[in-house]
């Protein structure tokens, strides 16, 4: 996507480049009464290829900050390049043999209440008793997501219930493979933490972690209007409630977030990053993550008694 924008850029640069000479040149020659016909026809020609040009450097300006977002190899658990590739590779895994399928139970019976903290989460042997939605499998020990989904919710959490329980950290490493939508002119993607969950289905509770926008969409203002570390209720469309400029790239980061009262902490590597004082959920028993058109690898997820 990224050598076709590059491409593109160049040809639409070089017609508008070229289209400004002819109509110059041939308002000059048409001035000096030579071969008049013909250098009216050329002028009208540069001028029809500069009007076509100008509006379409514009729209491919506008897709560039998604696009500039490069594919690397992952890591520890390699995602697909591709949506497509990772829907084929997700619906190859044989739910009769898969180790989450075998030996995992239902999570509504492996649920811990009251929590027992700290918890740790294991993916080695499957996804466990995660909800097992939106994209996410257990690869190698990590939790991974195929960026197939189209939700800002939580759409895995944790087999825990924090009912009695509203102040917690929550770790995790987080890599950012790509984006799904890279490339397109407006859209939306993001990833990252989910505290006070009311349940594991729409549950909201507050969404913490990276958000990408471009076209129509902005996750922040100034810097942080493509790239951004936000705080934001966990529904479909949430409106930001913070937002500071940050772009993860393809590194592993460290994530954490901090869960006191009605204040809620950011943590991105061992920085306070975002700090903010709401009310909305001042309580909720659940503790997850979501993957909106992003493909990610997670891993070292844990919950802690503040």
């Amino acid at each position: 996507m990224l050598t076709l924008l590059v491409l593109a850029i160049v040809v639409c640069g070089t017609a508008l480049l070229a289209g400004l000479v002819v109509m110059i040149l041939a308002k000059r020659r048409r001035r000096a009464r030579t071969h008049t016909e013909f250098w009216r026809s050329m002028e009208r020609l540069g001028f029809v290829c500069t009007i076509v040009c100008t509006p379409i450097a514009l729209v491919l300006a506008a897709v560039t900050p998604l696009a500039t977002q490069s594919s690397p190899t992952a890591s520890s658990a390699p995602a697909p390049s591709n949506p497509e590739s990772s829907r084929a590779s997700a619906s190859s895994l044989n739910p009769s043999s898969s180790p989450s399928s075998s030996e995992s139970s239902s999570p509504e019976e492996s649920l811990e209440s009251p929590a027992a903290l700290p918890y740790t989460a294991d993916w080695s042997q499957g996804i466990a008793s995660w909800t097992e939605t939106e994209g996410w499998r257990a690869v190698e020990g990590s939790l991974v997501n195929d960026g197939t989904s189209y939700s800002h919710e939580m759409t895995t959490s944790a087999p825990l219930i924090l009912d009695d329980v509203s102040d917690y950290d929550v770790d995790a490493d987080i890599q950012l493979l790509r984006y799904s939508d890279a490339g397109l002119i407006s859209g939306y993607a993001s990833f990252g933490l989910v505290v006070r969950a009311q349940d594991d289905a729409e549950g909201y509770g507050y969404g913490l972690g990276h958000c990408a926008a471009s076209g129509l969409f902005s996750c922040g203002t100034g810097r942080a209007a493509n790239f951004a570390a936000v705080l934001w209720p966990a529904e479909d469309q949430p409106k930001v409630i913070e937002a500071t400029a940050f772009r993860p790239k393809s590194s592993w980061h460290h994530y954490r977030v901090e869960a006191r009262g009605n204040e809620l902490k950011l943590f991105i590597d061992g920085r306070l990053t975002l700090q903010v004082t709401d009310t909305r959920y001042p309580t909720g028993g659940r503790v997850g993550l979501w993957s909106r058109r992003a493909q990610i690898n997670v891993k070292n997820f844990k919950v802690t008694a503040a």
